[in-house]
């Protein structure tokens, strides 16, 4: 798998729960290159954003990484990646919808309803 598939199925794993099984079927990958690569991201997460977290850069030297489109286009602006609505690979496989539904449904989590 390319980069950018493995830090999708990381941040899918993060971000939804989704079993490793959930995740070989959707990326035709064995269960244990999916736990692999997550585990590879997740190593790398924690040695280079982690500490960023802790201890993060400075206006300047965040401007001094940009680039100038973006320093043009959004001044001073703050991302935020929120995966809740891309599009699933293959959400018309049964197997798939069978194992992501009961992951999804069978989280032990607290929530939150809001009402109007």
């Amino acid at each position: 798998m390319d980069v950018a598939d493995r830090v999708l199925l990381f941040l899918m794993r993060l971000r939804r729960g989704i079993p490793f099984e959930g995740l070989r079927i959707m990326f035709g990958i064995s269960f244990g290159s999916a736990f692999n690569y997550f585990t590879e991201c997740l190593n790398a997460f924690h040695r280079h954003v982690m500490p960023r977290l802790l201890h993060p850069l400075s206006a300047e030297q965040i401007d001094a990484m940009s680039s100038e489109d973006i320093k043009r286009d959004l001044p001073g602006a703050k991302l935020i990646f929120d995966l809740t609505a891309f599009p699933w690979k293959s959400k018309e496989n049964v197997l798939l919808s069978r194992i992501l539904y009961s992951a999804y449904h069978h989280r032990h989590e607290g929530g939150a309803v809001f009402g109007r």
